[in-house]
């Protein structure tokens, strides 16, 4: 399934049977403004290893945000990492900016402690 990145508006309200002794809730979804992917950075590796990790990326500048997408791009990027005992650890950290609609993600890769 591919979600893309939408700020919606949920309002919730009980509807209450008090001669059943039941609760139903309404959902109501309004769908907000559709926000693109902005800047894309990565950091703490070298050149050749962020050339990598850019071209496995299949989200793209202007391009619809897909928020759980990082998650998944780091694990996959993690085994072409350089060696290293102790393995790596990534995180994502996105920047919403909401008067262009965009999401600036930094994706941070790190050696874990040993």
């Amino acid at each position: 399934m591919r979600t893309t990145c939408f700020f919606a508006d949920l309002r919730m309200k009980p509807v209450l049977d008090e001669s059943t002794h039941t609760a139903a809730y309404q959902l109501q979804i309004k769908q907000g403004d559709l926000y693109r992917l902005g800047k894309l950075e990565i950091t703490s590796l070298d050149d050749a290893h962020v050339r990598s990790v850019e071209k496995m990326c299949r989200l793209h500048t202007g391009g619809p945000c897909e928020p759980g997408y990082w998650n998944m791009l780091m694990q996959e990027a993690i085994p072409i990492l350089p060696r290293n005992a102790s393995g790596w650890k990534a995180r994502a950290r996105p920047t919403i900016h909401s008067d262009t609609q965009t999401v600036d993600v930094i994706l941070t890769f790190a050696p874990r402690a040993s």
